[in-house]
């Protein structure tokens, strides 16, 4: 029998992750190549929506988003649109890709936000950050 947990990382591993960079949108997907202008630098894709296993509702999920864009602000962080969603696009999480974050700062962030995990891309390769290790 499969766990929540389970499901959740099989979720996050199948998910398209598109960050809208002013060099043009970037598909990015676990163990595959980008499709578009990926950056040279690091990227993380954060949100706030869904935390763990909730489902809030979208008046909720928006509340949160604005809190963490609200961070990232005060943080200084350089950031764009973005977006995760289900390979078939029924379901979509609006998002922050966020410029040239260090990945424990994304681990941080995405936690504060009890998330369980954040999509990352190092300049060469993309890996999912757990918030539980």
């Amino acid at each position: 029998m499969k766990s929540w947990r389970d499901e959740l990382v099989r979720a996050y591993e199948r998910a398209v992750y598109v960050a809208e960079l002013p060099a043009g949108n970037v598909k990015f997907r676990i163990g595959a190549a980008p499709e578009g202008p990926a950056p040279s630098t690091p990227l993380a894709i954060i949100t706030a929506w869904n935390p763990g296993d909730s489902r809030p509702t979208e008046a909720v999920n928006e509340s949160a988003n604005r809190q963490l864009e609200a961070a990232l602000l005060e943080a200084g962080w350089h950031y764009y649109p973005a977006n995760g969603r289900s390979e078939d696009g029924t379901h979509a999480e609006p998002s922050f890709a966020v410029s040239g974050i260090d990945p424990d700062v994304a681990v941080d962030l995405a936690c504060a936000f009890r998330q369980a995990a954040v999509f990352y891309w190092d300049g060469k390769g993309s890996r999912l950050l757990w918030c539980d290790g």
